[in-house]
């Protein structure tokens, strides 16, 4: 099997992190072998090449609002002179 260096771009829950490694030569057996290594994250991109040592990345946690629960029947908002 022909192998080749990856970049690879993984998501472990809100935290994203690059690393470099080798996988076959085709994307599907690649992402295969990839996730077979790491089966708990999942698989952004893979970059053909050697760049994680001078990659940055920005975790999901930086960005995203803190989970909030919405009851879309809640119409407590609505006053008598609205309805």
């Amino acid at each position: 099997m022909v192998m080749r260096p990856y970049t690879a771009v993984l998501v472990r829950g809100r935290k994203t992190f690059v690393i470099n490694i080798d996988a076959a030569l085709e994307k599907e057996k690649a992402y295969f072998q990839i996730h077979k290594k790491f089966p708990a994250d999942r698989i952004v991109a893979l970059i053909p090449g050697v760049h994680a040592d001078h990659s940055y990345v920005f975790d999901d946690a930086h960005y995203a609002k803190p989970d909030m629960n919405i009851d879309l029947f809640d119409t407590s908002f609505i006053t008598k002179k609205d309805a």
